[in-house]
């Protein structure tokens, strides 16, 4: 396994070795959390998600068993849009580069998407949360 290396700048990715790495070229994307900022690394094949997820206003982050995975530790990333069929990606506990901890619970931080071109787009409003995946469930509003 590709040890992935990212220097950080505040909330700003100032490099990465990410975008060279097995996982990058296989297509799983890749989550950093640094200063109160949520990064989410696309890799180059799954850059038309970005589309899809810039319609959102803010994302809504679910952790928990994954039931169709054998109740592996994961997470549902939801960029809702308000529609009936937001942008949801869902990750495996490993393509964190750390758990959020019980303090990150409800509307903190910001996200930044980042592409291999640099930063994609930012959403200011972050729910984090437990449950179940797919949970696919706005955030209570607040």
């Amino acid at each position: 396994m590709t040890l992935i290396k990212i220097e950080n700048d505040g909330q700003r990715i100032a490099s990465t070795n990410y975008w060279d790495t097995p996982n990058a070229k296989a297509g799983y994307a890749y989550m950093s959390i640094n200063a109160g900022a949520y990064r989410l690394l696309i890799p180059p094949s799954q850059e038309e998600w970005v589309k899809d997820m810039v319609t959102a206003s803010e994302v809504v982050i679910t952790r928990g068993p994954w039931m169709a995975q054998g109740k592996r530790d994961a997470y549902e990333l939801l960029f809702d849009d308000h529609s009936d069929s937001p942008f949801a990606l869902h990750m495996m506990a490993g393509q964190w580069e750390r758990n959020p901890s019980d303090a990150d619970l409800g509307w903190k931080g910001i996200m930044v998407i980042y592409t291999a071109k640099g930063p994609a787009a930012t959403f200011g409003r972050v729910y984090y949360r437990k449950g179940s995946i797919p949970c696919l469930k706005p955030a209570p509003r607040g």
